[in-house]
C-alpha cells in the first residue's frame, strides 16, 4: 500500500513538474494598446523601438514601392526597412502528453508584428499575425489563423 501511493505521488509530481507553459520573443507585440500607438505614415523608427523594443531581425530591400496604400508604385528605386518582431508562447499539457500517447501534447499560439519604414524611416506599412496549433498524434498538427 506504501508503495502504491509513493508511485502514485511520484507520477503526479512528474506530471506537475512537466506541465507548464514557455513564452519566447517580444511579449509587447500581443498588447493592443501599444500596438495601436503606432500610426502609419507618422510613427517613426524611434517610436517603434520606443513602444516594442529592439526588433527581433531587421532587413533592408529596394524596389518600386507605393508611397501610401492604394497609389501606384514610385518610378524611383525606394529603400525600405523592415522590421519584424515575434512572440511564441507554447502551453504543454503533460497529463494529455503522457497519458492520451501524444494526443494534444501541447498549444502553441504565434504572433508576428512587422513594421516597414521609408528612407527617412517613417512607417509606410503594417502587418500582424497571429495563429495556434496543436501539436501531438491526436491533433494532426493542424494549424489555423485566427482572425
Amino acid at each position: 500500500m506504501k508503495g502504491q501511493r509513493l508511485l502514485v505521488s511520484v507520477w503526479l509530481g512528474v506530471l506537475l513538474l512537466a506541465s507548464g507553459c514557455v513564452n519566447s520573443g517580444n511579449p509587447s507585440i500581443v498588447d493592443q494598446d501599444r500596438i495601436s500607438q503606432i500610426k502609419l505614415n507618422t510613427s517613426t523608427k524611434e517610436d517603434v523601438r520606443r513602444i516594442l523594443g529592439k526588433p527581433k531581425s531587421m532587413s533592408r530591400h529596394s524596389g518600386y514601392y507605393s508611397p501610401l496604400p492604394g497609389l501606384p508604385p514610385s518610378p524611383a528605386l525606394t529603400n525600405v526597412e523592415v522590421w519584424n518582431y515575434t512572440h511564441i508562447n507554447v502551453d504543454v499539457n503533460a497529463a494529455n502528453f503522457i497519458i492520451g500517447l501524444f494526443a494534444d501534447g501541447a498549444t502553441s499560439d504565434i504572433n508576428t508584428f512587422t513594421a516597414v519604414f521609408d528612407e527617412q524611416g517613417i512607417v509606410r506599412h503594417i502587418a500582424s499575425t497571429k495563429s495556434e496549433g496543436r501539436s501531438g498524434l491526436g491533433a494532426r498538427q493542424e494549424w489555423k489563423p485566427i482572425d
